[in-house]
């Protein structure tokens, strides 16, 4: 199911652009268009939100081989996720 977020401000590198709706499809944010309805998306009022590409953690510890008990990948796949992050660079 397609997400429209209405308000939303997305981060770039060349700043914070101003607040408009888009449309979360397929995982990948569209600019919302003004035929867009709101009853053929689940939608979600962004106002005072923030999006932005998926970040990098460039220092991660895993504790595999040896010390499963501190970190699995798994684990760590999961607390990246879980913080937006989409890539790591593993120490």
């Amino acid at each position: 199911m397609s997400i429209l977020f209405k308000g939303l401000k997305f981060i770039t590198p060349k700043g914070v652009e101003t607040a408009q709706d888009f449309i979360f499809h397929s995982g990948n944010f569209f600019p919302a268009t003004q035929d867009s309805k709101s009853d053929q998306f689940e939608v979600i009022d962004a106002t005072g939100m923030m999006a932005s590409k998926g970040w990098v953690d460039l220092r991660c510890m895993v504790g595999e081989p040896g010390l499963e008990y501190k970190e699995t990948v798994e684990s760590l796949c999961e607390s990246l996720m879980a913080s937006g992050f989409s890539k790591a660079v593993i120490l």
